[in-house]
């Protein structure tokens, strides 16, 4: 009987319900499929220190380190002519590490074939998400900093930055931009120097090309000139440099979240480089970075020391300096070599005091508005020596009570504490700078720091 009403069901009426049993066998296998993944996450888990990153696991299948021929070889293969050669290299490239990622996005970008283009940019997309981008939100999430999620670059990173979520966050925008990170352990120390040429080449090309330049890319420069210890070729610290000076460095380093430890990174490296020393100050003075002053300690020890460098190494002496810097300032109190030979100072003169005995000449009436008279102005040229910038921080270092005393025309500077300018005296006062220095000699020592 159920035989016989199924069959005069109209055909219509048919088709639905075998669509219907058909949608709710695939919702029952991908209910399924779900289910046995999430088991198998909670078994296995994302790729830890006790699961190496090519290790089997129910949740993911093993990825393969492949090394650079193979990846170049599978790359090219990704533009022949046929569909098979092209789907095996694809396959092949998927199954890859996470190594693999910053090679297919070079080929992406060197490439002239379109279809190479987008095959490689997919497929590091895809290698990313599935490995170090799962990986990744797994390793900020964790509180334990001695877990490295296979991240063996983390452990050395994490000595210079120190092990807290703000540096988990900085390396996480390192290996974004730089996957190479994810799976690196150590790069020799004869290859640093090198590595750190072609990555400072690669972020150059991007100036060049107007192509974006990333958080990343600053903080890699830093992390292999400070692994390098400083050996790096002057090119790179240039580099370095420019990217100290742009964005998006310093938005980042303005912002609360992320100041503290790009902070300590680039003082890190500041201690380490051989760069221009006056561009590393100014940085830092820019940029509140107190280790700095060794580098100004640096600059001052030397008495050759050129007119720039001695300016910003004075600012960053009275920004982030002690009593203990006085020794170091005292040769240079008495250094009478120009810093700016004429520095031309606008001087209010008085006003002419009128004759009483002198017939005075009415002026004409006028009509409109009264115009201000202003009292006339002289220019005087100044000099400013080496020795002026030198009793001004001797006088802020010591907690002189009045500075203005000794330099009346003093200016502050909301970044280089004072204007350079206005230290300067009138040309060939060296009476001014002797009462200076006998103040200095007869103030009372203020208490040190502790």
């Amino acid at each position: 009987m159920a035989n016989r009403r199924w069959h005069k069901l109209p055909r219509r009426h048919c088709r639905v319900a075998i669509c219907a049993l058909a949608c709710s066998a695939a919702m029952f296998f991908i209910l399924g499929v779900s289910l046995s993944e999430s088991q198998a996450d909670e078994r296995g888990g994302p790729a830890t220190d006790g699961q190496p990153l090519g290790s089997t696991s129910a949740a993911q299948p093993a990825l393969h380190r492949a090394s650079g021929e193979e990846l170049k070889r599978w790359i090219d293969q990704l533009g022949s002519a046929k569909f098979s050669v092209r789907e095996q290299a694809v396959q092949q490239l998927s199954r890859c590490d996470a190594t693999a990622v910053e090679p297919l996005r070079k080929a992406a970008e060197q490439s002239t074939d379109l279809e190479v283009k987008s095959r490689c940019l997919a497929i590091a997309d895809a290698i990313y998400d599935l490995d170090v981008g799962k990986r990744t939100s797994e390793f900020l999430k964790d509180p334990d900093p001695t877990k490295t999620y296979g991240f063996e670059g983390w452990l050395p990173f994490s000595e210079i930055v120190g092990k807290n979520r703000l540096s988990k966050r900085l390396f996480a925008e390192l290996i974004e931009s730089h996957p190479d990170y994810a799976s690196e352990n150590s790069v020799a120390p004869a290859e640093l120097a090198a590595e750190a040429e072609r990555e400072a080449l690669a972020i150059l090309n991007k100036f060049r090309t107007g192509q974006n330049i990333e958080l990343g890319d600053a903080i890699s420069l830093l992390y292999r000139s400070i692994q390098s210890q400083g050996k790096v070729p002057a090119s790179v610290d240039q580099i370095t440099l420019l990217l100290l000076r742009s964005a998006p460095f310093t938005i980042e380093i303005s912002r609360p979240p992320m100041r503290s430890v790009l902070q300590k990174l680039t003082a890190t490296w500041m201690q380490s480089t051989q760069s221009d020393p006056t561009s590393v100050l100014i940085i830092a003075i820019d940029q509140d970075i107190p280790e700095s002053i060794q580098v100004a300690r640096q600059a001052l020890g030397n008495p050759q020391c050129e007119p720039n460098l001695f300016l910003v190494a004075v600012s960053a002496l009275m920004r982030f300096g002690s009593q203990e810097d006085l020794e170091l300032l005292a040769p240079w109190r008495a250094e009478k070599r120009l810093l700016q030979k004429e520095v031309p100072v606008q001087v209010n003169l008085p006003k002419p005091i009128p004759n009483p005995d002198a017939e005075q000449e009415q002026p004409p009436l006028e009509s409109g508005p009264r115009l201000m008279i202003r009292p006339p102005v002289e220019t005087r040229l100044y000099e400013l020596r080496y020795q002026d910038l030198a009793l001004a921080a001797s006088a802020h270092l010591s907690g002189f009570a009045d500075i203005r005393r000794l330099f009346p025309r003093l200016q502050m500077h909301p970044t280089y504490v004072y204007r350079p300018d206005s230290l300067a005296f009138p040309q060939g006062d060296d009476e001014a700078r002797q009462q200076i220095s006998e103040a200095l000699a007869n103030a009372p020592q203020a208490e040190p720091s502790k």
